[in-house]
């Protein structure tokens, strides 16, 4: 947290979770990508990255907790693997960047992921693209 040298990061695939606050403001990490182990990314882990543009998320990902990406103002997309089941509230809050998230299952699958009735707020995300079709905002 706060490592603000931080460029890029390889995880190893031992990881099984991203912490709380874990990578909060380290502002020039770049990338990250999220090893397959990985099930949840707890609150804020990296929140305030704003320099992050490129993240390639877990394909057993499950849990996205709140404010996770808050404040990733580089971020321009973001690809949601069909595991995840939960999308807590402001995930990608202030990504003023971020327009589109792609979702790799159906519209259908996409309507079975609990997601916060906020979880949207405060980001500028148009819509979700699924594999079928896309939901607008």
């Amino acid at each position: 947290a706060g490592c603000k040298l931080l460029a890029n990061i390889t995880l190893p695939t031992t990881v099984t979770c991203i912490g709380e606050a874990a990578f909060i403001q380290c502002s020039a990490l770049k990338s990250i990508i999220i090893p397959n182990n990985v099930t949840s990314i707890k609150r804020s882990a990296f929140s305030y990255c704003t320099s992050l543009q490129f993240l390639m998320l877990s394909t057993t990902l499950m849990n996205i907790e709140e404010q996770a990406f808050r404040n990733c103002t580089s971020l321009v997309s973001v690809t949601l693997p069909k595991s995840v089941i939960t999308l807590d509230k402001y995930v990608f809050a202030n990504c003023s960047s971020l327009k589109l998230v792609m979702y790799e299952g159906t519209l259908e699958e996409w309507n079975r992921v609990g997601k916060s009735k906020n979880w949207i707020e405060r980001s500028s995300i148009s819509y979700v693209q699924c594999k079928n079709g896309k939901v607008k905002f």
